[in-house]
């Protein structure tokens, strides 16, 4: 087995002591964890009202920095911090809430005000805060320059935050199709893989991959190679799949038949409800954050890929 650690140190062998210094701190309480964690870490999707100013403590503060003050990391010490999807309006930033747009700035300031509250809050537990979005950017083509920009943006965006001494800050993208039957439009792995490539030159900071299997949602956006370079072939990418519903984890075992790699957890909707089938597929059953995480081991373990699962389970 190929450990997260010794691939990514191999990746950035000519970057500086400091970095491996940290790459060793970053995955030392996994190196030997391949069990059921002893409980979830919370992951979140982010609102406009965490930019709003609130007083917590005897402080005026935003409320994302409560929102990390009272977070729960849980064994698995690692938290997604979702802000959906990006775009450009006079310059890169989100859109939140009803699909109101929010500028970069104020992104950075809703992700450092979380990081600082978590750190504040839990000085005694060191965990690794992914902050993410989605791919879900509709109707752009697999050729817009988008993506690349796009990356480059987020990847800046994340090499800037500064952080604490018990919290390692990377980012995140949760890569799938995201189909959209009105516009006829799907996310291609072509731009996936022109974002990760741009975000890897922009920063050093590993990316988790908390998506789904492209290829088997749409094969004729998305290659096995594509999935495989934007979890695990490009530079910083460490998957941290959606593990929601049954067969999901079979899909993830053919990646990793594709080519080697370790995973770093899963991320699950704890059993929740999805109304139309699960990931607008015909799934019918939703798992517990247990079920995700025994799901895809069993199934890796089943097809001769022990120990190639990290004890770390995030719920949304």
């Amino acid at each position: 087995m190929q450990s997260v650690l010794s691939r990514h140190v191999r990746w950035r062998s000519a970057a500086s002591v400091l970095f491996l210094l940290l790459a060793q701190f970053r995955f030392a309480p996994l190196a030997a964890a391949y069990s059921l964690p002893a409980s979830p870490s919370y992951s979140y999707y982010v609102t406009p009202s965490w930019g709003s100013t609130v007083t917590f403590n005897g402080r005026s503060v935003l409320y994302a920095y409560q929102v990390g003050y009272q977070s729960t990391p849980g064994s698995s010490t690692n938290i997604i911090v979702d802000f959906h999807r990006q775009g450009y309006s006079g310059g890169w930033g989100v859109y939140e809430g009803s699909m109101t747009f929010y500028s970069d700035a104020w992104a950075s300031s809703v992700a450092q005000a979380f990081i600082n509250g978590y750190s504040d809050g839990h000085s005694g537990v060191t965990s690794y805060i992914d902050i993410g979005v989605s791919n879900d950017d509709d109707n752009w083509a697999c050729s817009s320059g988008n993506w690349s920009s796009a990356g480059t943006a987020w990847g800046q965006l994340v090499n800037a935050l500064t952080p604490r001494s018990n919290v390692v800050v990377q980012g995140a993208d949760d890569f799938e199709v995201w189909w959209d039957s009105q516009d006829n439009w799907g996310a291609c792995g072509a731009g996936a893989v022109a974002w990760l490539n741009a975000y890897t030159a922009a920063t050093t900071d590993f990316m988790d991959d908390f998506g789904s299997d492209g290829n088997a949602e749409n094969s004729s956006l998305w290659s096995v190679a594509q999935v495989y370079d934007v979890s695990w072939g490009i530079g910083a990418a460490v998957p941290l799949p959606e593990i929601y519903c049954s067969g999901q984890q079979q899909e993830w075992v053919g990646i990793r038949r594709y080519g080697t790699m370790t995973f770093f957890g899963v991320s699950s909707e704890n059993g929740a409800y999805f109304g139309n089938g699960c990931n607008g597929s015909s799934y019918t059953n939703t798992y517990t954050w247990q079920q995700s995480w025994n799901n895809l081991n069993n199934s890796l373990t089943s097809a001769g890929y022990s120990n190639d699962l990290y004890s770390v389970a995030t719920i949304f």
